[in-house]
């Protein structure tokens, strides 16, 4: 790709926070847009998050196109913090089925993949009892990907989250499953599969958790 190409594509709505820098953070309209362009960020923006809903390459650069009630613009990447992300996925909960089966559904769904809970039994074996692998097939024959996160560090779910990819973890001795959509540098943003409610946990408390099951894990 050239220097000068303007490239951006549309994504999953995800949220950032600028860094903390004590030198002036800017925006522009357009990523082609000059110095002379350049506009400064509002006090309110500077420590609230931003939704950003497109990204670009321009000049080599990364950025990141967000919209907020004040502002709306295109921002560099090297403005945005490496320590913070949160996911924006919605889903509805059905009790009438496990958990670890309304995750994946919605795993898949903001993956692009929209398919109903009983088509999703329909690549597993309807049971009490999922793990990760009975879901690699579901994953395989619909989105093409299938990363397992068993066992793994937090280093490679955050990873995961800065690709704008939730990851699905189970719980509680598996009774429990979770989406984590998000980090900061002291807790975990996850949706629970069983309300459908946005909650956060610390890391001591989640390694607890997750312990109980195996760290079991999973995402695409």
């Amino acid at each position: 790709m050239k220097s000068n190409t303007i490239a951006s594509e549309r994504i999953n709505p995800f949220y950032v926070r600028l860094k903390h820098l004590k030198i002036e953070k800017w925006y522009v309209n357009e990523m082609q847009d000059t110095k002379s362009n350049r506009c400064s960020f509002s006090k309110e923006n500077n420590y609230t998050k931003l939704e950003i809903d497109k990204i670009g390459f321009y000049k080599k650069q990364l950025w990141y196109h967000f919209c907020s009630s004040v502002e709306e613009g295109w921002v560099a990447h090297k403005f945005v913090r490496k320590n913070y992300r949160l996911l924006k996925l919605h889903f509805n909960v059905d009790h009438r089925y496990e958990n670890a089966v309304i995750a994946a559904q919605a795993l898949l769904s903001y993956s692009g993949y929209d398919l109903s809970l009983n088509e999703v039994i329909k690549f597993t074996k309807d049971k009490y009892s999922y793990k990760p692998n009975d879901f690699f097939k579901l994953f395989i024959n619909n989105k093409g990907s299938f990363k397992l996160l068993t066992n793994k560090s937090y280093r490679r779910v955050r990873s995961q989250l800065l690709r704008n990819r939730p990851v699905l973890m189970w719980l509680d001795d598996n009774k429990h499953c979770v989406i984590i959509i998000g980090f900061n540098r002291r807790v975990f943003f996850y949706k629970d599969a069983y309300d459908g409610l946005n909650k956060t946990i610390t890391i001591s408390q989640l390694t607890r958790r997750w312990k109980k099951s195996g760290y079991l894990a999973f995402s695409y």
